[in-house]
C-alpha cells in the first residue's frame, strides 16, 4: 500500500514539473513562428518595394528612350531639311555639294557648257562621291544603255584624262569598265576615237562603272556645284 502512494505521488511530482516546461516549450515555439512571420512578411514587403522600383527604373528607361528616339528623329528631319535647303530645288545634297542629273541629251562639249550655264560644271569624281553617284545614277537610268557624261576627258593629250577642272585623274579613283579607256576608232563610223568620260551600266549591277566614248554621243550628264551653305 505504501509502495502504491509512493508510486503516485512520484508521477505526480514529475507531471508537476513536466508542465512548466512544455508550456516553456510552447511559447518558444509561438515566439519563434512570430519571428518568422514578421521575417517573412518584411522579405515580402521588401521584395514589392524592389520590384516596385525596377518597374518604375524599367519605365523611366523607356520613357527615357522614346524620348531620345523623338529628339533623334526630329534632328534627323531637321539635318534633312537643312541640307534640302542647302541645294538650288532638283538638285541632290551629298557632303557639302550639290548635284544635278540633268535629263537632256546633248554631247560632251554643250553638257559641260549648260552645267557652267546652271551655275556648276561637269561632275568631278572623289573617292567619296563614287558610290553616292553610282547609287543616284543606277536610280535615274531608264535603260541599260542610259549613260551621263561626268567631268574627264583626254581631248589634249591621248591617255592624259583630266578633270574639267584640269587636275589630272588621280590613279586610286579610277573606275572604268574592264578594258576601258579602249579609244575605240573604227574609220567611216568613229574615226576621231574615244575621248570623253561617261557613267552608267555595262552590266546590270555597274552603275557606277566609267566608260570611254565618242565626245559627240547624246548622253544625259551630271552637274556639280558647292553647295550655298558650305561656300
Amino acid at each position: 500500500m505504501d509502495t502504491q502512494q509512493s508510486t503516485k505521488s512520484h508521477a505526480g511530482s514529475c507531471l508537476h514539473c513536466a508542465c512548466p516546461a512544455f508550456v516553456a516549450l510552447c511559447l518558444i515555439l509561438l515566439g519563434a513562428v512570430a519571428v518568422l512571420t514578421v521575417l517573412y512578411i518584411s522579405h515580402d514587403l521588401k521584395l514589392k518595394e524592389r520590384l516596385e522600383l525596377q518597374d518604375q527604373l524599367s519605365k523611366n528607361q523607356t520613357e527615357h528612350g522614346q524620348h531620345d528616339l523623338s529628339r533623334n528623329s526630329a534632328d534627323s528631319r531637321r539635318n534633312c531639311f537643312q541640307r534640302e535647303l542647302s541645294c538650288p530645288k532638283k538638285w541632290e545634297y551629298h557632303g557639302g555639294k550639290c548635284y544635278f542629273f540633268s535629263e537632256n541629251r546633248l554631247n560632251w562639249t554643250r553638257s559641260r557648257d549648260h552645267c557652267i550655264s546652271i551655275g556648276g560644271h561637269l561632275a568631278i569624281k572623289s573617292i567619296e562621291e563614287q558610290e553616292f553617284m553610282g547609287r543616284l545614277v543606277q536610280s535615274k537610268m531608264m535603260t541599260d544603255n542610259d549613260r551621263f557624261w561626268i567631268g574627264l576627258t583626254d581631248e589634249q593629250v591621248e591617255t592624259q584624262w583630266l578633270w574639267v577642272d584640269n587636275t589630272p585623274l588621280d590613279e586610286m579613283i579610277r573606275h572604268w569598265l574592264e578594258k576601258e579607256p579602249d579609244n575605240w576608232t573604227v574609220i567611216l563610223i568613229n574615226p576621231t576615237g574615244e575621248d570623253c568620260a561617261s557613267m552608267g551600266k555595262g552590266y546590270p549591277t555597274d552603275s557606277d562603272n566609267w566608260h570611254d566614248e565618242n565626245c559627240a554621243t547624246l548622253h544625259k550628264s551630271v552637274c556639280e556645284s558647292i553647295s550655298p551653305n558650305n561656300g
